[in-house]
């Protein structure tokens, strides 16, 4: 079974912030000797090198290239310890330091963020999440390994039952309801591409006319100026039809499919399915949606 991961997003302009790929002194040196603690095969005292190397770089933005790939060889090694021990304590940590990496960044951008920057960290986080969902309750009770030591080289994984029970998802109600709602907003957005349009016609039949006036004449600072105002006012509203057109299409198929999936026979509003994820997340300067879905 293989899963397609649906990223639907409304985007507005990106404003970058300034950035450094150095990490500073100290912190390679953590760096470095995390990474050789993990290659000689002891991965936990390795993570918690790698782990003061991060916390060296506390400014999310001047060192943002340097957190995140001292995060990505985090991540790798507690995917590497819960393979080797079956322990979930790696996965549920794993999780809490990339909500933090993805609260800190999202907070240091601001007004300027986009869904561009987070949209890598909110997918790595749903896939933790989903591994979590398929952790029996018997390994998610299990005690974690001490910081610290390595993992014994005798550990084995627990095995897997031998039929997996499929994870809790949502209601066929909820999943009925979201669509509802994914499809009303694409709808609502439609009306907002039509005002953007209407904006475009308006001013390029007002900047037409200017240019009709002129006849052949030499224009006149004002007449360039209010000219330059109404192009400048076309482009405006084709931006604002383009981006409501397409946040409605989006919308719009997203609503299509959750409605597909939440109808269920008579009686079976509180039928839970099973395979399916919808994760919207919003951030101030754009909206989206993570939908897993399983092909069959």
């Amino acid at each position: 079974m293989s899963t397609m991961v649906a990223l639907l997003m409304c985007l507005t302009a990106w404003v970058p912030a300034e950035e450094s790929a150095e990490l500073p002194a100290e912190a390679r040196v953590h760096d470095a000797r995390g990474t050789a603690l993990i290659e000689a095969g002891d991965t936990v005292a390795g993570v918690a090198e790698l782990e003061r190397a991060y916390a060296l770089m506390a400014d999310p933005l001047q060192y943002r290239v340097g957190r995140s790939e001292v995060l990505g060889s985090i991540r790798g090694a507690l995917d590497d310890l819960y393979e080797a021990t079956g322990d979930a304590v790696h996965l549920r940590r794993l999780h809490a330091k990339l909500l933090m990496h993805l609260e800190a960044l999202t907070l240091a951008l601001g007004e300027a963020v986009t869904a561009d920057d987070v949209a890598g960290t909110v997918v790595a986080v749903r896939k933790v999440e989903q591994q979590l969902a398929r952790v029996p309750p018997e390994v998610m009770m299990a005690r974690p390994v001490p910081r610290g030591r390595p993992v014994p080289a005798a550990v084995k994984p627990v095995p897997a039952p031998a039929k997996p029970v499929p994870a809790e998802g949502p209601t066929r109600r909820q999943l009925y309801i979201a669509g509802g709602v994914s499809l009303g907003i694409g709808v609502a957005l439609l009306g907002v591409m039509a005002s953007g349009i209407a904006k475009q016609q308006r001013h390029g039949a007002a900047g037409w006319a200017i240019d009709d006036a002129i006849d052949g004449r030499s224009i006149t600072p004002a007449e360039r100026a209010e000219l330059v105002g109404h192009l400048d006012g076309a482009r405006a509203g084709r931006r604002l039809a383009l981006a409501t057109g397409l946040s409605s299409a989006g919308l719009s198929v997203l609503g299509v499919a959750l409605l597909a999936r939440g109808r269920g026979r008579p009686g079976a509003s509180r039928e839970r399915t099973t395979g399916v994820t919808l994760a919207p997340w919003w951030v101030p300067a754009g909206v989206g949606a993570t939908l897993l879905l399983p092909l069959r």
